[in-house]
């Protein structure tokens, strides 16, 4: 999960700024692409971070422990399944808000 693009984090409030400055996370450069900036967990951060999670992360596996492996596996392929649709309804909307002819392939979004 980590390191996260800083762009995935919604920073209005300079939420990734406080926790740089409370030695948190770090702001890194993507080494495949240097326009992207990648925010990641400190080793301080890393080390606290059970305290908070850890009855959390209990609860997930027993969650977890409720199904098999076969079940999950479905629900996942739902849910990608689900983002797949979803994805080209946006983009069917999206042509149409712009006045594209209906059934024209979406545009390609650089970025």
């Amino acid at each position: 999960m980590w390191p996260l693009r800083a762009g995935w984090i919604a920073d209005d409030g300079g939420y990734i700024d406080r926790l740089e400055r409370a030695g948190f996370a770090r702001r890194t450069r993507d080494a495949e692409d240097r326009r992207r900036v990648l925010v990641e967990l400190t080793e301080q951060a890393s080390q606290i971070a059970p305290r908070f999670y850890q009855a959390h992360i209990a609860e997930v596996q027993r969650l977890y422990d409720r199904y098999t492996l076969e079940q999950i596996e479905l629900l996942l392929r739902f849910v990608r399944d689900g983002r797949v649709l979803n994805e080209l309804e946006s983009a069917r909307l999206e042509q149409q808000r712009r006045g594209a002819e209906p059934g024209a392939a979406p545009e390609k979004d650089v970025g």
